[in-house]
């Protein structure tokens, strides 16, 4: 279960790094929109930056799975720093994505508005990476 959490950290991780890629070249080029949300110059970097930024908007749901699964296997492995890790990661993703709206309203930014959620999938993935407890790496173990 830890190396699914893993692989799914690091799938999300990907895609939110997509995501703020394609957010800092939106406004780098300067892409704009029409109503329907298509480019209006459709030009080839700005069909690249779009499809980038929609990496982000792949990691929001991603991130949620990645944040229950985590709470269920960091809780099963009785590692309670690392739930108090991640329950803190979320209260401050949570916080983040309120600053980001709030920001994103006033102003087009070339920050994502889904990079505070690279906190929870970072603290996922860090989880993913320590070695079982003794307890659990011992238990088919046989003296």
């Amino acid at each position: 279960m830890k190396r699914m959490l893993g692989i799914l950290s690091l799938i999300t991780l990907v895609a939110l790094g997509a995501g703020m890629l394609g957010q800092t070249l939106i406004v780098a080029f300067g892409v704009y929109y029409t109503p329907s949300g298509d480019p209006a110059n459709p030009t080839p970097i700005a069909i690249i930056a779009t499809a980038l930024a929609a990496g982000g908007l792949l990691a929001m749901p991603l991130t949620g799975i990645v944040l229950i699964l985590g709470l269920i296997i960091i809780a099963q492995d009785r590692a309670y720093g690392w739930l108090a890790a991640l329950i803190a990661a979320s209260l401050l993703a949570f916080v983040g994505l309120v600053v980001m709206a709030l920001v994103i309203l006033s102003a087009q930014s070339p920050i994502a508005f889904q990079t505070p959620l690279l906190l929870i999938s970072l603290v996922t993935a860090l989880y993913s990476r320590t070695p079982s407890s003794n307890a659990n790496a011992n238990a088919g173990v046989q003296h």
